[in-house]
């Protein structure tokens, strides 16, 4: 099946009306960029695309000899044995080689064509795919002259995955293998690296998302992700979720932070919301089809949708991206209600392919139902706050006491009944207005918008 592209028309929508994906039809069409021409044709279906060349079980190419090589050396770097360099050079001397000589290469070494991020180093890539600085340098003789710039392809040699990491079960049981931590980046400051680890993917979704957010406006305000991780995964403080590599926590873009440096986590009014900047990052997720869900308070699903609505989404799009204009109670959308995400947002990326033990949704914790259990009323949401812990300084988030045993209906920023019991999260509605102190705690409205510096040491009531 063809598509004939019309004004108006990007891949995501293309996509999401003939129910593919923006990278199959990057696929089937030899796409390098997300760029269309009115009239251009594009398969839509794996039917109408051209079968895929076989895969090559070998790999050729050209080595350039550096100093300090010598033939053991060189085949060791590209994985082949010195009887196959030898084979495949006949009219090089058996036991030396010489600073500058070209060698041809074949073997089964697996050959990566990186294409260079903003923010990376060639140190990064060494480390990223087990190889020595040096080997890049000579793989990749421009590099001598030009150093490593964004958008440049660095050849690769390498046994290495593309993605070494695994996410392990699910987000609020699980472990990360292998995870990377956040690197820095123009558009983004990270709280603290110790707690932004995540799997490959994850990492690689989160820059991507912002790289396009930068690209439309280069002189835009940076937020703060807060939290995604920490390294091997498991319980992060303060969190149910965030386990698996898969979660992140970031502020929202805000208007009054467009004079400021940094958009912080301060609770947010509709009016307060930036919702070109933040429209740009939810899109590129959204678009790529790589999140499960973006918890946003209710409130403030109303300024997305709207500015979505009148920036190219389709109906169909707003319908499955939002759970806006439907209430908070459906369990319906992508961006979603969820209580204590007035200040910042939540989003949970797909199990990355090839992750075999990722499990997608949050696992429940059923609790024995004895007959004292069942005549025990559910408790308000001034009886869930009275059992809050202490308040520490960890940054504004604040773990409840059975934060480790997650129960079905405990409010947080991943209930396990966020894809079942939708009764349950409304009973802490939505509202245009900050929700009441809980017992003990007197919020005033200059307070509920205060720098995050003063708020510091606040008990939030969510538990991510």
């Amino acid at each position: 099946m063809l598509h004939t592209v019309a004004s108006g028309d990007y891949l995501g929508a293309i996509a999401l009306r003939y129910g593919v994906t923006v990278p199959e039809i990057l696929i089937w069409n030899a796409l390098t960029s997300d760029r269309l021409q009115i009239g251009q044709h594009l398969v839509v279906s794996p039917d109408a695309a051209p079968e895929a060349p076989e895969a090559r079980a070998e790999w050729e190419a050209t080595y350039v000899v550096i100093r300090g090589d010598n033939v053991t050396r060189v085949a060791e770097r590209v994985g082949m044995t010195v009887e196959a360099l030898r084979a495949a050079n006949p009219t090089m001397r058996p036991d030396r080689v010489r600073p500058g000589q070209s060698l041809r290469l074949v073997g089964a070494t697996r050959v990566v064509d990186h294409v260079a991020r903003r923010g990376e180093t060639l140190a990064r890539l060494a480390a990223r795919y087990e190889v020595r600085h040096l080997d890049l340098l000579a793989w990749n003789p421009s590099l001598n002259r030009r150093g490593l710039d964004t958008g440049m392809t660095v050849r690769i040699y390498t046994d290495v995955r593309l993605s070494r990491s695994d996410s392990v079960g699910a987000p609020n049981e699980g472990a990360l293998e292998h995870g990377e931590t956040l690197p820095a980046h123009r558009a983004y400051v990270v709280r603290d690296p110790a707690r932004a680890y995540g799997t490959h993917e994850t990492v690689q979704w989160i820059v991507e998302a912002f790289d396009a957010a930068l690209d439309a406006d280069p002189q835009m305000t940076r937020v703060r992700v807060h939290d995604i991780g920490v390294a091997g995964g498991g319980r992060l403080s303060g969190h149910r979720s965030h386990q698996s590599g898969r979660d992140a926590d970031i502020a929202y873009y805000r208007r009054q932070c467009r004079d400021t440096e940094t958009c912080f986590m301060n609770r947010s009014r509709p009016e307060d919301l930036d919702t070109a900047h933040q429209w740009r990052v939810f899109r590129y997720w959204l678009e790529h089809r790589v999140v499960t869900m973006i918890f946003v308070d209710h409130a403030l699903q109303e300024p997305l949708y709207e500015y979505a609505r009148t920036h190219g989404a389709t109906s169909a799009e707003l319908s499955a991206w939002f759970q806006y204009p439907r209430p908070a109670t459906e369990s319906v959308g992508i961006i979603r209600h969820f209580p204590g995400h007035d200040d910042h947002f939540h989003v949970r990326f797909i199990c990355p392919s090839g992750d075999d033990s990722c499990t997608e949704a949050v696992r429940r914790h059923v609790e024995p139902q004895d007959s004292a259990r069942r005549a025990t009323p559910a408790p308000t949401p001034h009886e869930q706050a009275a059992s809050h812990a202490e308040p520490r300084d960890d940054g504004g988030e604040h773990a409840h006491d059975e934060a480790d045993d997650v129960h079905a209906g405990t409010p947080g920023c991943e209930s396990d009944t966020i894809e079942g019991d939708a009764n349950e999260r409304a009973r802490t509605p939505p509202a245009r207005t900050p929700p009441a102190a809980p017992p003990g705690r007197t919020r005033t409205p200059a307070a509920a918008h205060a720098p995050e510096s003063t708020r510091a040491n606040e008990t939030r009531d969510d538990d991510e």
